[in-house]
């Protein structure tokens, strides 16, 4: 797992593999845009000029959409909502604004806007393969706990790692997962289990706790890898679309599977996604937003 792949040097910066996978998905998305609006119109430069529209607007809203989803992060500070470069992106939210732009520019330019959405849903799908390896990367969109060959195991302190350490009531999880002696938090004594603030960096323990977190019987539980799933499954959708454009009767048909399939579950993690319990909420997240 690598969320942080390297400073830039002078500006400090940081590049983080979420966001570098989105540029790279990006860039192939509009080379696909560009090759495969060459039968239906004249200048396949207004496509590109939508795609670069959404781009800007999918930004800004992937990150209203994760400010509302985590707003509690943000209360103390509210001028970090600004500073995107430290994190914090949600694909549905881009989604919805990205759509919306897209269209409001279709129309303006009364462009056919079905014909149009079907190239951009398919590349949609692409970057969507490209962004999901992202998520692996930074450990986000994480499966079920499995005993399969290729499950794999995120590092001490990551966001999955964190989720089995603490039970979570919303997915019926009443106990701990992964229980962790005391003398791994800052304060050895906690006696109602080791709050996220106070876990000890993995920096800050002793050879044997390094040991054990890494080797040993605290180390992460193996998981699905889901967000791989639906990586190779939108791999195999980018590939399978294009197939639908040369259908009349199938005109549409790319870009309704693309906004509302894909946000309503994404692909390859139905079955291996911890969802939230249908008790708490009758829809998680995206799928309220998707309906």
């Amino acid at each position: 797992m690598h969320p942080e792949l390297f400073k830039l040097p002078f500006v400090y910066l940081t590049v983080k593999s979420y966001g570098l996978m989105m540029v790279i998905g990006f860039i192939c998305a509009i080379s696909l845009i560009r090759r495969l609006s060459r039968n239906i119109t004249p200048d396949p430069q207004m496509i590109t000029n939508a795609a670069l529209y959404s781009l800007i607007a999918g930004v800004v809203g992937a990150r209203i959409f994760y400010v509302i989803h985590y707003f509690y992060k943000f209360k103390g500070d509210l001028l970090s909502v600004f500073a995107i470069w430290q994190g914090g992106l949600e694909v549905l939210g881009g989604l919805f604004l990205a759509v919306s732009v897209i269209l409001a520019y279709l129309y303006y330019h009364k462009l056919p806007i079905r014909r149009y959405l079907d190239i951009l849903g398919i590349a949609l799908v692409l970057a969507l393969a490209f962004g999901r390896i992202g998520c692996f990367c930074n450990g986000c969109c994480y499966g079920k706990p499995s005993n399969v060959p290729w499950a794999v195991r995120f590092p001490y302190a990551s966001i999955p790692y964190l989720s089995q350490i603490y039970p979570n009531v919303g997915r019926d999880r009443f106990s701990p997962q992964l229980k962790l002696p005391n003398d791994f938090s800052i304060y050895h004594n906690s006696q109602s289990g080791i709050p996220p603030q106070d876990l000890k960096p993995f920096n800050s323990l002793t050879a044997q706790q390094k040991e054990q977190v890494t080797k040993g019987p605290y180390r992460c539980l193996p998981v699905h890898p889901s967000q791989l799933y639906s990586s190779a499954l939108a791999f195999l959708g980018s590939f399978l679309l294009p197939l639908c454009l040369s259908s009349t009767a199938l005109h549409g048909f790319s870009s309704n599977f693309c906004e509302t399939i894909i946000p309503l579950k994404p692909p390859g993690g139905f079955f291996t996604r911890e969802e939230p319990s249908r008790k708490a909420s009758v829809f998680i997240w995206s799928s309220s937003a998707s309906f």
